[in-house]
Protein backbone atom coordinates (compact mmCIF):
# COMPACT_ATOMS: atom_id res chain seq x y z
CA UNK A 1 0.00 0.00 0.00
CA UNK A 2 1.03 3.28 -0.98
CA UNK A 3 2.42 5.57 2.05
CA UNK A 4 -0.32 8.43 1.46
CA UNK A 5 -2.91 6.19 1.10
CA UNK A 6 -2.04 4.48 4.33
CA UNK A 7 -2.08 7.65 6.05
CA UNK A 8 -5.10 8.31 4.54
CA UNK A 9 -6.57 5.24 5.77
CA UNK A 10 -5.34 5.71 9.23
CA UNK A 11 -6.89 9.34 9.63
CA UNK A 12 -10.14 7.53 8.65
CA UNK A 13 -9.94 4.86 11.08
CA UNK A 14 -9.14 7.22 13.74
CA UNK A 15 -11.80 9.37 13.44
CA UNK A 16 -14.68 7.23 12.88
CA UNK A 17 -13.52 5.69 16.53
CA UNK A 18 -14.19 2.05 15.54
CA UNK A 19 -13.18 -0.66 17.47
CA UNK A 20 -12.20 -3.14 15.37
CA UNK A 21 -11.08 -2.55 11.32
CA UNK A 22 -9.69 -4.47 8.76
CA UNK A 23 -8.23 -2.61 5.79
CA UNK A 24 -6.39 -4.27 2.95
CA UNK A 25 -5.80 -2.90 -0.68
CA UNK A 26 -7.00 -5.69 -2.84
CA UNK A 27 -6.63 -5.59 -6.69
CA UNK A 28 -10.84 -5.85 -7.48
CA UNK A 29 -9.80 -7.06 -11.06
CA UNK A 30 -8.17 -9.79 -10.05
CA UNK A 31 -9.63 -11.30 -6.85
CA UNK A 32 -13.23 -10.56 -7.69
CA UNK A 33 -13.57 -12.98 -10.43
CA UNK A 34 -11.29 -15.77 -8.77
CA UNK A 35 -12.91 -15.27 -5.23
CA UNK A 36 -16.56 -16.25 -6.79
CA UNK A 37 -15.54 -18.65 -9.56
CA UNK A 38 -17.21 -21.21 -7.50
CA UNK A 39 -20.23 -19.60 -7.00
CA UNK A 40 -21.38 -15.96 -6.32
CA UNK A 41 -19.92 -14.11 -2.96
CA UNK A 42 -23.07 -12.07 -1.12
CA UNK A 43 -19.73 -10.49 0.71
CA UNK A 44 -19.10 -8.55 -2.72
CA UNK A 45 -22.19 -7.05 -3.67
CA UNK A 46 -21.80 -4.77 -1.82
CA UNK A 47 -18.69 -3.34 -3.06
CA UNK A 48 -18.72 -1.21 -5.66
CA UNK A 49 -15.01 -1.62 -7.32
CA UNK A 50 -15.63 -5.55 -6.90
CA UNK A 51 -19.12 -5.19 -8.59
CA UNK A 52 -17.64 -3.37 -11.19
CA UNK A 53 -15.04 -6.03 -11.60
CA UNK A 54 -17.39 -8.55 -12.05
CA UNK A 55 -20.14 -6.93 -14.57
CA UNK A 56 -19.92 -8.77 -18.10
CA UNK A 57 -18.76 -6.68 -20.34
CA UNK A 58 -21.59 -5.35 -23.75
CA UNK A 59 -21.03 -7.83 -26.35
CA UNK A 60 -19.55 -6.62 -29.38
CA UNK A 61 -21.80 -6.19 -32.80
CA UNK A 62 -18.60 -6.67 -34.78
CA UNK A 63 -17.22 -10.74 -35.22
CA UNK A 64 -13.71 -11.03 -33.87
CA UNK A 65 -10.35 -10.70 -35.95
CA UNK A 66 -9.79 -14.37 -34.83
CA UNK A 67 -13.13 -15.54 -36.13
CA UNK A 68 -12.88 -14.13 -39.56
CA UNK A 69 -9.20 -15.18 -40.04
CA UNK A 70 -10.43 -18.85 -39.05
CA UNK A 71 -13.72 -18.85 -41.42
CA UNK A 72 -11.09 -17.48 -43.90
CA UNK A 73 -8.66 -21.08 -43.65
CA UNK A 74 -8.99 -24.67 -44.64
CA UNK A 75 -10.59 -26.47 -42.34
CA UNK A 76 -8.02 -28.92 -41.62
CA UNK A 77 -5.49 -25.46 -40.29
CA UNK A 78 -8.21 -23.97 -37.91
CA UNK A 79 -7.84 -26.35 -35.22
CA UNK A 80 -4.04 -25.79 -35.23
CA UNK A 81 -4.49 -22.19 -35.04
CA UNK A 82 -7.18 -22.16 -32.26
CA UNK A 83 -4.40 -24.38 -29.95
CA UNK A 84 -1.37 -22.11 -30.97
CA UNK A 85 -3.48 -19.12 -29.51
CA UNK A 86 -4.48 -21.16 -26.24
CA UNK A 87 -0.90 -22.71 -25.65
CA UNK A 88 0.76 -19.17 -26.25
CA UNK A 89 -1.86 -17.05 -23.78
CA UNK A 90 -1.51 -19.69 -21.43
CA UNK A 91 2.65 -20.12 -21.52
CA UNK A 92 2.36 -15.98 -21.28
CA UNK A 93 0.23 -16.01 -17.93
CA UNK A 94 2.67 -18.20 -16.43
CA UNK A 95 5.89 -16.76 -17.51
CA UNK A 96 6.80 -19.51 -20.11
CA UNK A 97 7.45 -19.84 -23.97
CA UNK A 98 4.25 -21.41 -25.73
CA UNK A 99 7.07 -24.45 -27.11
CA UNK A 100 7.28 -25.58 -23.56
CA UNK A 101 3.61 -25.38 -22.90
CA UNK A 102 2.11 -29.63 -23.76
CA UNK A 103 -1.09 -29.25 -25.36
CA UNK A 104 -2.56 -32.46 -23.22
CA UNK A 105 -1.10 -31.65 -20.03
CA UNK A 106 -3.59 -30.45 -17.32
CA UNK A 107 -3.46 -26.98 -16.41
CA UNK A 108 -3.35 -27.47 -13.01
CA UNK A 109 -0.12 -29.77 -13.57
CA UNK A 110 1.56 -26.98 -14.51
CA UNK A 111 0.99 -24.55 -11.82
CA UNK A 112 -2.39 -22.94 -12.61
CA UNK A 113 -4.82 -21.95 -9.30
CA UNK A 114 -7.94 -19.95 -9.48
CA UNK A 115 -6.38 -16.79 -10.10
CA UNK A 116 -4.08 -17.56 -13.06
CA UNK A 117 -6.67 -19.54 -14.64
CA UNK A 118 -9.40 -16.28 -14.70
CA UNK A 119 -6.14 -14.29 -15.95
CA UNK A 120 -6.30 -17.26 -18.91
CA UNK A 121 -10.29 -17.06 -19.46
CA UNK A 122 -9.77 -13.04 -19.61
CA UNK A 123 -6.81 -13.08 -21.98
CA UNK A 124 -9.04 -15.23 -24.25
CA UNK A 125 -12.14 -13.49 -23.80
CA UNK A 126 -9.77 -10.81 -25.37
CA UNK A 127 -8.32 -12.76 -28.09
CA UNK A 128 -12.12 -14.51 -29.51
CA UNK A 129 -14.12 -11.73 -28.21
CA UNK A 130 -16.75 -14.68 -26.97
CA UNK A 131 -18.35 -14.24 -23.46
CA UNK A 132 -16.25 -17.24 -21.26
CA UNK A 133 -17.17 -18.63 -18.00
CA UNK A 134 -14.51 -17.56 -15.08
CA UNK A 135 -14.67 -21.65 -14.54
CA UNK A 136 -13.22 -22.25 -18.18
CA UNK A 137 -10.15 -23.86 -17.60
CA UNK A 138 -11.75 -25.96 -14.89
CA UNK A 139 -14.81 -26.98 -17.66
CA UNK A 140 -11.85 -28.13 -20.49
CA UNK A 141 -7.99 -28.66 -18.52
CA UNK A 142 -5.80 -28.97 -20.94
CA UNK A 143 -4.69 -26.79 -23.94
CA UNK A 144 -6.10 -29.29 -26.19
CA UNK A 145 -9.56 -29.96 -24.53
CA UNK A 146 -9.86 -25.96 -24.26
CA UNK A 147 -9.18 -25.23 -27.88
CA UNK A 148 -11.56 -27.51 -29.02
CA UNK A 149 -14.36 -26.28 -26.70
CA UNK A 150 -13.17 -22.62 -28.19
CA UNK A 151 -13.73 -23.85 -31.94
CA UNK A 152 -16.69 -24.93 -31.61
CA UNK A 153 -18.12 -21.50 -30.36
CA UNK A 154 -16.44 -19.33 -32.85
CA UNK A 155 -17.86 -21.67 -35.30
CA UNK A 156 -20.72 -23.70 -34.81
CA UNK A 157 -21.68 -26.45 -36.72
CA UNK A 158 -17.93 -26.86 -38.13
CA UNK A 159 -16.17 -30.02 -37.25
CA UNK A 160 -12.93 -29.49 -34.95
CA UNK A 161 -10.66 -31.55 -37.63
CA UNK A 162 -7.77 -29.52 -37.02
CA UNK A 163 -8.06 -30.29 -33.03
CA UNK A 164 -7.22 -33.22 -31.58
CA UNK A 165 -9.97 -35.50 -31.79
CA UNK A 166 -10.01 -37.26 -28.55
CA UNK A 167 -9.38 -34.48 -26.34
CA UNK A 168 -12.84 -35.28 -24.49
CA UNK A 169 -11.38 -38.60 -24.08
CA UNK A 170 -7.88 -37.37 -22.17
CA UNK A 171 -10.10 -34.51 -20.73
CA UNK A 172 -11.98 -36.99 -18.76
CA UNK A 173 -8.93 -39.30 -17.66
CA UNK A 174 -7.36 -35.95 -16.40
CA UNK A 175 -10.25 -35.04 -14.50
CA UNK A 176 -10.37 -38.83 -12.69
CA UNK A 177 -7.99 -38.78 -9.48
CA UNK A 178 -5.93 -42.12 -9.58
CA UNK A 179 -7.16 -43.17 -6.06
CA UNK A 180 -10.30 -43.61 -7.99
CA UNK A 181 -8.95 -45.56 -10.39
CA UNK A 182 -6.48 -47.19 -8.54
CA UNK A 183 -9.47 -48.15 -6.07
CA UNK A 184 -11.57 -49.39 -9.05
CA UNK A 185 -8.65 -51.71 -10.17
CA UNK A 186 -8.15 -49.91 -13.67
CA UNK A 187 -4.88 -48.06 -13.19
CA UNK A 188 -2.33 -51.13 -14.18
CA UNK A 189 -5.08 -51.46 -17.33
CA UNK A 190 -5.01 -47.75 -18.29
CA UNK A 191 -1.18 -47.48 -18.17
CA UNK A 192 -0.76 -51.24 -19.82
CA UNK A 193 -3.32 -49.82 -22.45
CA UNK A 194 -1.17 -46.94 -23.55
CA UNK A 195 2.07 -48.27 -23.70
CA UNK A 196 0.43 -51.48 -25.74
CA UNK A 197 1.18 -50.55 -29.59
CA UNK A 198 3.22 -53.62 -30.75
CA UNK A 199 6.12 -52.05 -32.07
CA UNK A 200 7.39 -49.59 -28.95
CA UNK A 201 10.95 -49.99 -28.32
CA UNK A 202 11.95 -50.63 -25.29
CA UNK A 203 12.85 -47.45 -23.26
CA UNK A 204 16.14 -46.87 -23.04
CA UNK A 205 18.16 -46.75 -18.98
CA UNK A 206 17.74 -43.71 -18.24
CA UNK A 207 13.86 -43.40 -18.92
CA UNK A 208 13.05 -46.41 -17.15
CA UNK A 209 14.70 -45.29 -13.83
CA UNK A 210 12.78 -41.88 -14.43
CA UNK A 211 9.05 -44.57 -14.44
CA UNK A 212 10.68 -46.00 -11.32
CA UNK A 213 10.61 -43.05 -9.49
CA UNK A 214 7.02 -41.50 -10.78
CA UNK A 215 4.43 -41.37 -8.86
CA UNK A 216 0.80 -42.30 -9.73
CA UNK A 217 -0.32 -39.00 -10.82
CA UNK A 218 2.78 -38.73 -12.87
CA UNK A 219 2.78 -42.17 -14.59
CA UNK A 220 -1.61 -41.49 -15.72
CA UNK A 221 0.10 -38.45 -16.89
CA UNK A 222 2.19 -39.85 -19.17
CA UNK A 223 0.52 -42.47 -19.89
CA UNK A 224 -2.10 -40.00 -21.92
CA UNK A 225 0.67 -38.24 -23.10
CA UNK A 226 1.54 -41.18 -24.53
CA UNK A 227 -1.96 -41.94 -26.31
CA UNK A 228 -1.83 -38.67 -28.21
CA UNK A 229 1.03 -39.42 -30.17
Amino acid sequence: MAPELAVLVLQQAVADGLATLTVTNTDWERFAPSFTAGRPSPLLSGIPQARQALAEPEAEPDESALKRRLESLPEAERGRVVLDLVRREAAVTLGFTDDAFPANRAFRDVGYDSVTAVELRNRLKAATGLALPVTLVFDHPTPAALAGHLQQLLLPGASASGADPDAHIREALAAIPVGRLRKAGLLDLVLGLAHDDGDAAEPPPDDVGSIDEMDGESLLRLATENSAN
